[in-house]
């Protein structure tokens, strides 16, 4: 099933400085809030989200229209590091997840963590951006 939506939770997020956040900027209009089955690891100082199929975990984001893939795709995919040239093993892929936005369920891209988390600190918070200490 393909989608022209992208659900981002970390650092590709509005008000984000980081370089990859341009291309949203620019072709990836924001459609609003909404969340998806998961939890939110502490990788380093930034998150990754591992899906959830059952239970009640449910991680907040942000949701994106794609207008653009043939732009948006390789530059987020770079940042992210899931490239086919990226040299394994990658910590993040690029998968469709189910998302609720306005009550609604909706399919769109999310970039999840793929690496073992036993040696990660659970994020309490369901929202990354409302982390105690960020400005």
């Amino acid at each position: 099933m393909n989608s022209g939506l992208l659900f981002v939770y970390g650092s590709l997020r509005r008000g984000s400085r980081v370089p990859a956040r341009r291309v949203l900027d620019r072709h990836g209009p924001w459609l609003g809030m909404a969340t998806a089955a998961g939890t939110l690891y502490a990788v380093a100082d930034y998150p990754g989200l591992v899906p959830r199929l059952r239970g009640r975990g449910r991680v907040v984001g942000e949701l994106y229209r794609v207008r653009a893939p043939r732009r948006v795709w390789p530059v987020l995919d770079a940042w992210e590091g899931c490239r086919s040239t990226d040299p394994p093993p990658r910590e993040y892929r690029r998968r469709l997840v189910r998302v609720r936005r306005g009550g609604r369920d909706l399919r769109a891209w999310a970039y999840l963590y793929q690496r073992p988390t036993r040696h990660l600190r659970r994020l309490p918070r369901p929202d990354w951006c409302a982390r105690p200490g960020r400005r």
